[in-house]
């Protein structure tokens, strides 16, 4: 979790300086910050209690229902 806040720390100046970060992205990103702050702690409680078997087949199985997704979507997009 260190690694990303000390990247987002050195990105923000840059972004700022190249107009990247807008009047709307701004007051966007403070609305967000208290879900983002729910996530990490969700994230961190799971962490906690899953153990990795269990963590590594919850990401399998989004994962093959993201790739079943990602084909019907294709598929439909063929037929259109």
């Amino acid at each position: 979790m260190t690694i990303f806040f000390l990247i987002a720390i050195v990105k923000c100046p840059s972004y700022a300086f190249t107009g990247l970060i807008t009047e709307t992205r701004f007051i966007s990103a403070i609305y967000i910050f208290p879900a983002i702050l729910l996530g990490i702690w969700i994230g961190n409680r799971i962490h906690v209690e899953i153990s990795e078997e269990r963590f590594r087949k919850m990401i399998s199985l989004a994962l093959m229902a993201i790739g079943v997704i990602l084909l019907l979507k294709q598929g439909l997009a063929i037929n259109t």
